[in-house]
């Protein structure tokens, strides 16, 4: 009895934090960030391409690890 009731307090607590981690956004990056920068500088043009360069490489990693 004791042990269902641990794993009940263990399982509540993954979906509080869950529902915690869920609610906040991550921060915009890549191509996100360009579309909702309403003052694009060359500056910040230049960063938010290398970031979308950076997401596509991962992309095509991931995909040739998956593929071959």
């Amino acid at each position: 009895m004791k042990r269902k009731v641990a794993v009940f307090a263990v399982l509540i607590g993954l979906v509080a934090a869950f529902a915690v981690f869920a609610e906040t956004s991550l921060p915009l990056y890549g191509n996100a960030a360009a579309k909702a920068d309403n003052a694009l500088t060359i500056e910040s043009m230049l960063t938010y391409a290398i970031q979308d360069e950076y997401l596509a490489r991962a992309e095509y990693v991931a995909i040739m690890a998956k593929f071959g």
